[in-house]
């Protein structure tokens, strides 16, 4: 993973933006849902003691990733893309 970009603590807009080759890392504060809206995003979990290792994935256009509250993600744009950081439906 190239370029690091860390974010603030501070809720995210409603849609996010990463170049090619850019990083973020999020923890969500409540439940989330990561929809990607254009692009193609490389999302890696963070690590909990006591569970499997997180598998990578590869998320296109469409695709929603679930987080829970206090869970973590690493993505990697593998193209100009973005993505919205939603709470979940009641």
């Amino acid at each position: 993973m190239s370029q690091r970009h860390q974010s603030s603590e501070a809720l995210p807009p409603a849609q996010w933006h990463l170049a090619r080759g850019q990083t973020l890392h999020r923890v969500a504060p409540q439940a989330r849902v990561l929809r990607v809206r254009q692009g193609a995003l490389w999302a890696t979990r963070d690590a909990r003691v006591g569970q499997a290792p997180s598998d990578d994935l590869v998320l296109g256009p469409g695709a929603e990733l679930w987080l829970a509250r206090g869970e973590g993600v690493v993505l990697e744009a593998f193209e100009p893309s973005a993505f919205e950081w939603l709470e979940p439906a009641r």
